[in-house]
């Protein structure tokens, strides 16, 4: 994508572009775990043997799971700040690192023009920025 200009609204430095949109590319890796992990339930919690740091193995796992919850939540906070509707397509676009042609392709039409869908794609680094702050 091209650079924007620092007087752009929502300019955000180059490298930290990059930052975010590799950020926001591991999420469907994180949806998968975060989907798989499971509480384990195969003996009583007071069974489960702790580690020597007196954390059990449900304790780990859900401190893991909270950790990527809260990673996901900061991408679909700033979709929410970019568009008040249909904003699963911006999900989509940044998460997958698919193009607006990409996905007029595979949706059929989107609800933005090229133009829109890419103030909006813009808009959400922008957000994520500030909520990554």
């Amino acid at each position: 994508m091209k650079e924007l200009s620092i007087k752009n609204d929502y300019w955000i430095e180059k490298h930290r572009y990059h930052e975010l949109k590799h950020f926001c590319l591991q999420y469907p890796i994180w949806l998968k775990a975060y989907c798989s992990l499971t509480i384990l339930q195969s003996k009583p919690i007071e069974e489960i043997p702790k580690r020597a740091d007196g954390s059990s193995p449900v304790e780990r796992i859900a401190e893991v799971r909270d950790k990527l919850f809260t990673k996901m939540k900061m991408v679909e906070e700033a979709c929410g700040k970019t568009t008040e509707y249909e904003w699963d397509y911006i999900l989509e676009g940044v998460t997958e690192g698919l193009s607006y042609d990409v996905l007029t392709a595979k949706h059929g039409t989107l609800p933005w023009s090229r133009a829109q869908y890419y103030i909006l794609y813009r808009k959400f680094f922008y957000e994520l920025n500030k909520i990554r702050d």
